[in-house]
């Protein structure tokens, strides 16, 4: 069974509804990994979205966010290999600006190609280190 999720956006904390999700993301059993960047660091460790049904769709940006204010994204084909960012089709690093307690939609033309995805606080040439271990839910489907 599907259901509707209230969510906010990012920067006005307006709320809109997010297409359909199963119905145990409703319940706040959310589907999906934790990328974790760690205290004085700039990025996660990877999230493994190589399995079918298992793309990155959202990102949930936790209340303890501490330092970061944009997030980037870089992805690589296996989870030990070099990952290089997420750019846009203009070659601009694709980055969000981000507020604490949101959840952000991926777009899914940059990010269902991707294996294993890791977030970056800032960009590649401006990096964002943590104060604090910022654990981000990444919404999988």
């Amino acid at each position: 069974m599907a259901a509707h999720v209230e969510l906010r956006k990012p920067g006005n904390n307006e709320p809109f509804f997010t297409p359909d999700y199963p119905a145990s993301v409703a319940g706040g059993s959310v589907a999906g990994a934790t990328a974790t960047i760690a205290n004085g660091a700039s990025l996660s460790d990877a999230v493994d979205c190589s399995a079918p049904g298992a793309r990155a769709r959202r990102v949930v940006i936790p209340s303890n966010l501490r330092g970061v204010s944009i997030l980037s994204a870089a992805e690589c084909l296996t989870a030990s290999g070099t990952f290089v960012p997420i750019c846009n089709l203009d070659g601009s690093e694709w980055n969000i600006p981000v507020t604490v307690s949101t959840s952000v939609p991926l777009d899914p033309s940059l990010f269902d190609s991707c294996n294993y995805v890791k977030f970056r606080g800032g960009t590649v040439g401006s990096p964002q280190t943590t104060s604090a271990d910022l654990a981000l839910t990444v919404i999988k489907g």
